[in-house]
């Protein structure tokens, strides 16, 4: 939106060409670029058992998408 706004402002010709072209690449690389990266696999049931196994007001922490983070659950 900046470029487009910017375009709208600029009266040069030339000046108009370079922020169509910076536009017209900007939308093709995300275009070309919009996706999801696939969801590892964390074994939920391996997890879904260790929380079932766990005794009643223990903490269990179990990793969660993206790799990296955790959910930090107390058993009831």
């Amino acid at each position: 939106m900046t470029v487009v706004w910017l375009c709208s402002r600029i009266l040069r010709v030339p000046a108009m060409v370079v922020a169509g072209a910076l536009l017209l690449l900007f939308g093709t690389g995300d275009l070309r670029h919009w996706q999801y990266r696939a969801f590892a696999d964390l074994h939920p049931s391996a997890e879904a058992e260790q929380l079932s196994r766990a005794r009643p007001g223990t903490v269990v922490t179990l990793p969660i998408n993206p790799p990296g983070w955790v959910m930090v659950l107390r058993r009831r």
